[in-house]
């Protein structure tokens, strides 16, 4: 799809300062193409016809943007549209608003990858999003790699202060999220024990880039320690 560079427009971004209050048009809301993995792998259905907690990913422009939400908790609903005029809402939850508003931009075409949610059944159905990428990357062209970035679920766990935490379940873009925020800090000796599992139970602490540290001597520093071995 080709995006249209004759408006003299500027994209309007979202961020923790004010945000757009446009709704967008929406033709034929809850009618936009989705892909998902079916038995037989990749299939597309419109977003109505597609089950409850299906994984889905969905590739449209984004034409317009509501905050629904407030500013200590933040939730954005993003229309996104095909070419044909139909639309899905895509919500932004709190818990990912911080990681993806600088990718909401309206205008900008983006893959948006979630899971179908539909509260009310006379209602369309939405996405309950968790992943926003830049131009086109549906499950089609980029297959298990999606999948593992945003069906795999992980436990992370570490002290903090003390305090044992677990934060469950997380994909895996999440883990790498939280765990640069946690090496960040350990090296103040608040953050010790810093483990995480997959759905096995599997130890897998080390498969994450973020906890992954070169060590130039033989010393390991605070924040390496605090990785659980």
């Amino acid at each position: 799809m080709t995006k249209d560079r004759t408006s003299s427009a500027e994209p309007t971004p979202v961020g923790p300062g004010p945000i757009s209050t446009s709704t967008g048009t929406s033709v034929r809301p809850g009618r936009l193409a989705v892909e998902f993995y079916g038995d037989f792998g990749p299939e597309m259905r419109h977003l109505d016809m597609v089950s409850v907690g299906k994984l889905v990913s969905a590739l449209g422009t984004i034409t317009g943007l509501h905050q629904t939400g407030s500013d200590v908790n933040p939730r954005v609903m993003v229309t996104l549209t095909g070419e044909s005029g139909e639309s899905a809402q895509c919500v932004v939850d709190s818990e990912h608003y911080l990681d993806l508003w600088d990718r909401l931009v309206e205008g900008t075409q983006v893959t948006v990858s979630g899971k179908v949610r539909r509260p009310l059944t006379t209602e369309p159905a939405f996405i309950d999003t968790l992943s926003v990428v830049a131009g086109d990357a549906r499950l089609e062209d980029t297959g298990a790699d999606v999948v593992r970035q945003v069906v795999e679920q992980f436990t992370l766990s570490y002290v903090q202060d003390g305090q044992p935490c677990t934060r469950e379940p997380l994909p895996r873009w999440r883990v790498e999220s939280v765990g640069r925020v946690l090496m960040s800090v350990a090296d103040r000796g608040t953050v010790s024990d810093i483990k995480v599992v997959d759905q096995a139970g599997t130890d897998v602490t080390f498969e994450f880039a973020c906890f992954v540290t070169e060590q130039a001597s033989g010393t390991a520093s605070a924040s390496e320690k605090a990785v659980s071995a």
